[in-house]
């Protein structure tokens, strides 16, 4: 197909005797690329999923800015007992795909900093948050509630798949009601369920 063709960069003569080849070949390559999991019928969410070449470029940003705040002395708040480094490269995939949905420029700067906003998107200060699939409910440190934050944006992250879920304003998060220990020594963290987030019209 002319779409393989592309792909492949061949010259269109070319690409035509060997149709079968990269036909076989894009079957394959998608295959292997394309991230397993639930469809975004079952989920009834915004579904972007970002090309190989830029979740390279999240990586490769992540191990940047990792190093950066390592070497300014920036501590790490992480809550998680996850991955730190993967929980950056899932946290920036959702900027890119949110990014790309909302047709904003993220933020690919790299210099020290913790906490802020990670786009703007509409004039509103935008915060983008990542989870696993399957997470019904996440936390948030009462430490954020100073920052001047807008919009919370959820997504689930599954490799180069985002599925963006919604958003919180801060009066949904910030409560008391919703206000427990956190595991984390010192901190107290706010419980959310994502069954609430907000739909965008």
């Amino acid at each position: 197909s002319e779409e393989c063709a592309h792909a492949t960069n061949l010259p269109t003569a070319r690409a035509q005797k060997h149709g079968n080849y990269r036909a076989c070949l894009c079957k394959v390559l998608a295959r292997v690329l394309s991230p397993s999991g639930r469809s975004p019928e079952c989920l009834n969410v915004v579904s972007i999923t970002l090309k190989p070449s830029e979740y390279a470029t999240a990586v490769y940003l992540t191990s940047i800015r990792e190093f950066v705040n390592r070497d300014f002395g920036v501590n790490d708040r992480q809550m998680g007992r996850d991955d730190g480094f993967q929980i950056g490269i899932d946290g920036l995939v959702a900027e890119v795909a949110v990014c790309k949905y909302f047709n904003v420029c993220p933020d690919l700067s790299f210099e020290p900093r913790a906490g802020g906003a990670d786009c703007i998107i509409k004039g509103r200060r935008v915060d983008v948050k990542s989870t696993k699939r399957g997470r019904d409910r996440v936390y948030i440190p009462d430490w954020k509630a100073s920052n001047e934050i807008d919009r919370y944006i959820y997504c689930y992250v599954d490799f180069r798949t985002v599925d963006i879920l919604g958003w919180f304003a801060p009066r949904d998060i910030f409560r008391d009601d919703n206000l427990e220990p956190s595991p984390r020594e010192g901190v107290n963290h706010h419980v959310l369920y994502l069954e609430n987030l907000r739909k965008f019209e």
